[in-house]
């Protein structure tokens, strides 16, 4: 029988947008992480401030330990349902870790429930060298 742990789902899967950002101007192309992270490694972009933004929405595990480990991040902060904070995270170079709370009234017109009227979700930021990650746990509202 097949384990589901077992099955990796691509960090593509995952990925609202990966753009590298040169000299205040982003860089036309698509990026996988991993390719943007070389990019602004890249000799060329140590003249000008290089950085990549990347944002995923509902990363699994696998997901987020493949991007922590090409950025050099510990991925914990990413988990999930944390309480909101602002941190440095000490074990990894000099990463700034911040959790926001997000909510959106809900729709009450058949709610039987008191506890469906506002829905919960997150947002976590990581900024470090060369880095802004954002991880989106909540789905974006509809417009009204």
């Amino acid at each position: 029988m097949l384990d589901p742990s077992r099955i990796h789902i691509p960090v593509t899967q995952a990925t609202v947008d990966c753009g590298v950002y040169l000299d205040s101007g982003r860089l036309p192309g698509r990026y996988t992480h991993a390719a943007a992270h070389a990019k602004v490694s890249e000799p060329a972009s140590e003249n000008g401030a290089a950085f990549v933004w990347i944002g995923l929405h509902e990363p699994d595990e696998h997901q987020m330990r493949s991007v922590a480990d090409v950025f050099d991040f510990i991925r914990y902060w990413f988990a999930g349902r944390s309480r909101p904070i602002t941190a440095r995270d000490w074990n990894a170079t000099t990463t700034l870790v911040l959790v926001l709370k997000t909510v959106d009234y809900a729709d009450h017109d058949g709610l039987r429930d008191v506890r469906h009227f506002v829905k919960a979700g997150e947002v976590m930021i990581a900024v470090g060298p060369g880095f802004v990650i954002t991880v989106r746990h909540w789905q974006a509202p509809r417009p009204r």
